[in-house]
């Protein structure tokens, strides 16, 4: 989630939690939650490190009120999980199409106008699939230009 979080950009590190996860022991019946997050390296280091926090912990087999309590407890963080996982997601997938965005531009403006492009070529490409009825039936015939149908049916 870290490295999602700073796809195409300069690492941070906030201290905020983005990862969780659970551990059950059968034995016990005990269910405890974690939060995992990210510190930036010390000094002698390349990597950074990883601290994991107990959440909560609940003693699911004990009566019905904990069993309740445990369950929606590890449901909220999974949920909360998949929606800061839908956030970085979309945050990267922002700065990516920003950067596109930003060296597309140069070839948008050198592409040639429509109008610079014969009307022929037009023709062509929108002649490319071509209905014919045959024994009052429409079926999907091959391209003339391109030899392959464009849609899955007769041919």
């Amino acid at each position: 989630m870290h490295a999602l979080k700073n796809y195409k950009k300069e690492d941070i590190y906030d201290n905020n939690a983005y990862t969780y996860s659970s551990a059950y022991h059968a034995g016990t019946g005990t269910l405890i939650l974690y939060s995992h997050h990210a510190r930036p390296p010390p000094p002698d280091d390349e990597q950074p490190q990883y601290i994991t926090t107990q959440l909560a912990a609940f003693a699911i087999i004990g009566n019905k009120r904990t069993f309740i309590d445990g369950a929606t407890a590890f449901r909220n963080v999974r949920d909360l999980a998949f929606r800061e996982r839908q956030s970085l997601i979309m945050q990267a997938n922002e700065r990516v199409k920003e950067k596109l965005r930003k060296y597309s531009e140069p070839c948008m403006q050198s592409r040639p106008d429509k109008s610079d492009v014969p009307a022929a070529v037009h023709a062509v490409k929108s002649s490319r699939v071509r209905k014919s009825t045959s024994g009052g039936k429409n079926q999907n015939k091959k391209s003339a230009v391109g030899g392959k149908g464009l849609f899955k049916g007769n041919a």
